[in-house]
């Protein structure tokens, strides 16, 4: 079939895949989702069950144990990683990365049921067991609310009233309040009062409990009807609770003659959030999977704007996040660079292979760009980061099938063939040729859409998109360069000079002579320059992924274990206002007790904890933040040196956390804790590690009261009796619930703040059941022994796990700091029953490459066969594959030259670079063995043959650099255009050097092997 004859004479064909590309590709553009970063799923849930009253060994060993033993059953689940506190287990499952988001529901089930089975086995009074398993929900519209002379609850009304009216648009997932104290009926009933009535907290209790029960009480037929029958007496207003008669006296005792009944929030907060030092909520919006976050965005602004004369006056509501503003502007940006790099390309182009066929090249690279759009839109792939930026990557890559095709006409119909015969011969010779070196650049990042992990899946669209617009290229290069060429390109073009006979193809003649006559040299040579640069490798710095530019940072602050929540939020007060007044801070966001919600992806807010406090400093301009930094922690650390500081900005991709952790494995926590001490011994060694610390730390103090079984006995009293009347002098007893409206709030019975106080604890009475009155406490305690304990028991599958954690510098490369101290740590010597492993960076890095290179060979296989497929033979394969390994020469040089880093996304870029080595090889060596199957005499065919390959092979070499230009400004993509910037330069001349001299090599080809009188580029001219 003659393609190309059908493609001119049917001009239909061509003009339909061209409409089809521009308008679909600017329906698709109009329409697509976008995103500031691609979705990854993120295959956590945490299960946490309450067990007020134990201790943290106790927690351990009677309802961690029981839910990890049941929990780790599930064939789904990777690793368990536990937290028991006092009160207080904390359970992570990680699900391993083979399964999909759309297996995780399922999962979840599964993780439920586990978790059910155990619940009869759990201790009275632990439970029930939550399981959260929408822990990577992401809630990019994240707003502060306050208002000065409002109560938190007056707070809170307005965000529920706020967050019913936003969940009304159609494009808005869920929505999550952030901040609220537990708000509570408090009943401060006086011990003196209680004891001249003789009623004890338990007849208090019992009366709240089952006066504001709901219980049925039956229905009756009246009639025709069946009545409810619903008496009266509930509980449903602060008056009636201070009119509640208790005890059995005969004169009516009311609540409210024994204490006062208010509202209030609960004595000890679980997490405070404050904005610019003011308290506050906030109110987290998240968006439905695969809509245009940007029109969401504007979606719940206009409501915001509509809801606002609704809003108390005083209250405001403050911006900390803006999700679709990021991606507007992110989009914009990256559609910038693609249009600047297509700009590039063909204006290169055009230099190159002259205005006419640079026109060409420049629309069909246009159609090429929009037609992938539409495909993207189709296929459900959002515009983002890593989408646009694969556009990018593969910009020169997607002119390779192009130029070639044209340069091969252009050159045929300047020599005088007929624009129909031009086509078809280029056609019949390279149209599968292309095709499969075309699938080998696409099978370069195939180890990218295979790994199964949160780092694959990141970057899954880098694959998905080279492949669809690598293919779509194919065809564009294919259908369209035809019919363009014979609108264009003229035969009175052939009168110009022999483009051959020029300065530049004269040189490189005589080098390939030079070459072919010192083969052996030659290949030696590259060789040892290969090996030299493996060796120099080694010198290039180290990473995974970059920092983000996100416009803020974070300033974590730890107290030591033990430490209240309410003394952590005083302490933050000033830290806070050093932050406020820096230059160039807009907000400053604290969050105590805890992270905030997940207001974008890259971030993983930390889980309760007391002792913590988190602020999210928002800075004007985000080139400000490196030069913020250092100073900022050295002043917190010289003004609060009490707490550990650790400030540190978002990374683009998944990982974070402390870069350095050590994990120490075996039962005894004494024996951890000195394996501890060895460890940061280590560390602080090194002069160039901040923040170190592990995460058990000391012992924590606990009051311990002797309980005497004896005299308690005589007196009546039970242990129950006693933890009661202490906790009624401290935090308060939970009696009932007090139903407002939709709300249900605890009421809590507690002694009031006169008789409340440690010093106050002995002095208390305690009720005595048998003799039907008041006793001191004194009288069944053999004392107080102030004791430690066990604040925290960390647990990875099951074994007690100390992690030693430590950040490095900050501008210091944390791989650099990991090598300096990674001996010294792992040869720690380990008892029997121990063991150790690292975390941290390492591990994700480690991780994410050992997924990527179990996939690679699959795509290195297949990239293998196709290369033996397209030849036949193994001669003309290995000629080809025999360059790769020097790819690693111009990736060395250019990672120090430009002291660039080598992280995933620079691996990613030796993977696609190469593929192009690999597609260039095939090219230039199909040209060869082309001629010498036209009859070319051997030696002429690989000196003319490169010659002839010398103009596209630079061409498309040169398009890919100067096509990734716009990507040296982005620090995501910074390092990954070094790698293939300059390794494709070096592979370029390495190609058309190392190809010819190893063809040479492998064939035996003798310099004798020569045909005098013919010129580079007849061959074409053959009809």
């Amino acid at each position: 079939m003659n393609l190309a004859r059908t493609l001119i004479e049917k001009p239909l064909i061509a003009w339909v895949i061209t409409l089809v590309s521009l308008f679909g590709g600017l329906f698709a553009y109009l329409n697509i989702g976008r995103l500031e970063d691609p979705k990854f799923t993120i295959k956590t849930a945490v299960v946490v069950t309450l067990y007020p009253g134990a201790s943290a060994k106790e927690v351990e060993n009677e309802v961690t144990d029981r839910l990890e033993s049941s929990i780790q059953q599930m064939e789904q689940i990777d690793f368990l990683r536990s937290r028991s506190m006092p009160g207080y287990s904390e359970v992570r499952v990680q699900i391993r990365d083979r399964y999909t988001s759309a297996d995780l529901p399922q999962v979840w089930d599964e993780l439920r049921r586990q978790v059910s089975d155990v619940q009869p086995r759990l201790p009275p009074g632990a439970g029930p067991t939550v399981v959260f398993d929408r822990f990577g929900d992401v809630y990019g519209m994240f707003y502060a609310i306050t208002g000065k002379g409002y109560s938190q609850a007056q707070l809170y009304e307005y965000a529920r009233e706020l967050r019913k009216q936003l969940l009304t648009l159609p494009d808005v997932a869920d929505i999550v309040i952030a901040g609220n104290q537990q708000e509570q009926v408090t009943v401060e009933a006086d011990q003196a009062k209680l004891a001249a009535n003789n009623l004890s907290t338990d007849d208090l209790a019992q009366t709240l409990a089952l006066q504001n029960e709901i219980r049925s009480a039956g229905r009756e037929r009246v009639g025709d009807l069946l009545m409810r029958i619903a008496p009266t007496g509930t509980l449903d207003s602060l008056d009636a609770v201070r009119a509640l008669p208790v005890g059995t006296t005969a004169g009516p005792v009311l609540l409210g003659d024994l204490g006062t009944v208010n509202y209030g929030y609960a004595k000890i907060p679980n997490a405070l959030i404050r904005y610019n030092g003011e308290p506050a909520l906030t109110i987290g919006i998240s968006a439905r999977a695969r809509v245009n976050v940007v029109n969401v965005g504007a979606q719940v602004k206009a409501k915001m704007r509509e809801l606002e004369r609704g809003r108390p006056l005083g209250m405001e509501l403050h911006v900390l996040y803006d999700q679709p503003e990021a991606v507007d502007d992110a989009v914009k940006g990256f559609v910038f660079d693609v249009m600047l790099a297509v700009a590039i390309v063909g204006v290169a182009l055009g230099i190159g292979l002259g205005w006419r066929a640079g026109v060409v090249l420049g629309v069909e690279l246009f159609l090429t760009i929009v037609g992938t759009l539409f495909v993207m839109y189709a296929a459900g792939i959002e515009l983002q980061r890593i989408s646009l930026g694969a556009l990018i990557i593969v910009m020169g890559m997607l002119t390779d099938n192009t130029i070639v095709v044209c340069e091969g006409m252009l050159v045929r119909v300047q020599k005088g063939m007929s624009h129909i015969d031009a086509a078809n011969q280029v056609l019949q010779q390279g149209q599968w040729i292309l095709l499969a070196s075309t699938i080998v650049g696409i099978l370069a990042f195939s180890g990218i859409g295979l790994s199964p992990d949160a780092v694959g899946e990141f970057c899954a669209s880098l694959f998905a998109v080279a492949a669809i617009s690598l293919l779509f290229s194919w065809v564009i290069a294919i259908g369209l360069t035809p019919l363009f060429g014979f609108y264009l390109f003229k035969a009175d073009e052939g009168d110009q000079p022999n483009p051959f006979d020029s300065r530049l193809y004269r040189r490189y003649r005589g080098l390939l002579g030079w070459v072919a006559a010192r083969r052996v040299p030659v290949v030696v040579s590259l060789a040892v320059l290969t090996g030299v640069c493996m060796w120099g490798f080694r010198f290039v710095e180290q990473s995974f992924f970059p920092n983000s530019t996100t416009p803020i940072f974070y300033v974590d602050m730890r107290l030591p274990l033990g430490s209240d929540i309410r003394a952590v939020a005083e302490k933050t007060r000033g830290a806070e206002k050093f932050l406020l007044a820096q230059n160039g801070v807009a907000n400053v966001g604290t969050y105590i007790g805890g992270g905030a919600t997940r207001f974008f992806l890259v971030y993983d807010p930390e889980t309760r904890d007391p002792r913590y406090a988190q602020f999210i400093v928002t800075v004007k301009d985000q080139r400000d933040i490196d030069g913020m930094i250092p100073p900022i922690t050295a002043e917190l650390e010289k003004r609060f040196p009490d707490a550990t500081w650790t400030v540190s900005r978002p990374s683009f991709g998944p990982g974070g956390g402390t870069p350095i952790q050590a994990r120490f494995m075996g039962p005894d926590p004494g024996v951890l804790r000195t394996l501890s001490r060895q460890a940061q011994a280590i560390l602080h060694k090194d002069g160039g590690m901040v923040s170190i610390r592990d995460d058990w730390e000391n012992p924590v103090n606990v009051v311990r009261p002797i309980f005497d079984d004896s005299r308690a006995r005589s007196a009546g009293v039970t242990r129950r009796q006693v933890n009661d009347v202490l906790a009624y002098a401290t935090e308060g007893i939970t009696t009932g619930v007090f139903r407002e409206h939709d709300q249900l709030l605890p009421i809590v019975l507690r002694a009031p703040e006169s008789e409340q106080g440690m010093e106050r604890l002995l002095t208390m009475q305690v009720f005595s059941a048998g003799q039907q009155r008041y006793v001191p406490l004194g009288d069944v305690l053999d004392g107080v022994s102030p004791q430690t304990e066990e604040s925290i028991v960390s647990r990875n599958d099951r074994i007690r796990t100390l992690t030693v954690s430590a950040g490095v510098t900050y501008g210091s490369n944390s791989v650099a700091a990991f090598e300096r101290v990674r001996h010294s740590i792992e040869s720690i010597p380990l008892p029997p029953g121990y063991t150790f492993e690292w975390g941290g960076e390492h591990e994700s890095s480690t991780i994410a490459q050992e997924s990527l290179f179990r996939q690679l060979p699959m795509g290195f296989l297949g990239m293998i066969l196709l290369v033996l497929f397209m030849f036949g033979r193994l001669k003309p394969a290995l000629v080809v594959l025999l360059v790769v390994p020097m790819s690693i020469c111009g990736v060395t040089i250019g990672l120090l030259m430009f002291r660039g880093a080598f992280g995933f996304m620079a691996l990613l870029g030796l993977l696609s670079l190469i593929g192009m080595m690999i597609k260039n090889g095939v090219v230039l060596v199909e040209e060869i063995d082309g001629q010498v199957s036209a009859g070319v005499p051997r030696m002429q065919a690989v000196i003319f043959g490169s010659m002839s390959r010398l103009r596209p092979v630079a061409l498309a070499a040169g398009t890919t650099i100067l096509g990734m230009v716009p990507l040296l400004w982005d620090p995501f993509f910074k390092d990954m255009a070094i790698t293939m910037m300059a390794g494709l330069a070096f592979a370029t001349v390495l190609t058309m050097v190392a190809v010819p001299a190893l063809y040479v090599l492998l064939f035996s080809i003798k310099g004798t092997e020569w045909e005098e009188g013919q010129q580079p580029g007849d061959q074409h001219g053959k009809t």
